[in-house]
């Protein structure tokens, strides 16, 4: 029964955790800073992404006994200008002298409206390495870029089962704006309502720090009794390939 409620938990955090453009990986992620800093839902053809992400969770202020700690890393390939997939794979959601490898990650991501604003369908599966819950996840990712400034739309549908439990669905959409500053600084806030009552408020700040690395800082705080009192992650992405924010009339 723990383990259930604890897979169900991470359930409903995953709002874009890992998935999609502000996420990836959905129970890891939050926002892509590479992809983001250049107004795409999708990487750029023939590029290559190593994404890592460490993630704190204080469940309750005060009572650190709650706190949490999982990391992950993704291999990511833009193998077209529509069309992307990823590989990885991630810690178990515990406290930091207990983390052990907890499940792959398999996700594909496909660009089928470019204009008036980009819309991605996206899906993933997390298998898992050990006994507890393989996760399924399907959604989608909006983009709306204005020069400078993005609005961002995301939905996802997840699905979880403990083995010999139970599957647990859960729903949850996520908008707000994201602004481009400097020559490569990004800055965003989001409001995450999931379908169970989870609710948070997610912030962004990051961008390049090199031609090759994107660093960023991903917070998110709880705004309801089910969520969090806080989760902040630092994410850290190794970029090669062509920066193309002007593919499908971005601004330059």
């Amino acid at each position: 029964m723990v383990d259930s409620c604890r897979a169900k938990l991470r359930l409903t955090l995953s709002v874009s955790l890992g998935l999609g453009v502000w996420g990836s990986a959905a129970s890891a992620g939050g926002l892509d800073f590479s992809r983001a800093t250049m107004g795409r839902t999708t990487y750029p053809e023939g590029s290559w992404i190593v994404d890592t992400t460490q993630r704190y969770t204080v469940r309750r202020t005060g009572d650190p006994s709650g706190d949490t700690f999982r990391s992950s890393v993704e291999l990511e390939h833009g193998q077209t200008e529509r069309f992307s997939w990823t590989a990885g794979l991630e810690t178990t959601d515990a406290r930091r002298d207990r983390v052990q490898p907890g499940r792959g990650v398999l996700a594909a991501r496909y660009m089928a409206v470019t204009a008036p604003l980009q819309v991605t369908p996206r899906a993933e599966y997390r298998p898992s390495l050990r006994r507890q819950a393989e996760e399924w996840e399907l959604g989608f990712e909006a983009l709306k870029n204005f020069e400078r400034l993005s609005i961002v739309f995301n939905g996802n549908a997840q699905s979880s089962q403990e083995p010999g439990e139970k599957r647990l669905y859960v729903g949850s959409v996520m908008l707000g704006p994201l602004y481009r500053f400097g020559l490569n600084g990004i800055a965003g806030v989001q409001w995450v309502q999931g379908t169970d009552g989870n609710r948070h408020l997610a912030t962004q700040v990051g961008g390049a720090v090199s031609k090759n690395i994107y660093l960023g800082v991903d917070s998110h705080f709880g705004l309801s009794r089910r969520a969090p009192d806080l989760q902040a992650a630092v994410k850290v992405h190794f970029y090669f390939g062509a920066y193309r924010r002007q593919a499908f009339g971005l601004a330059p």
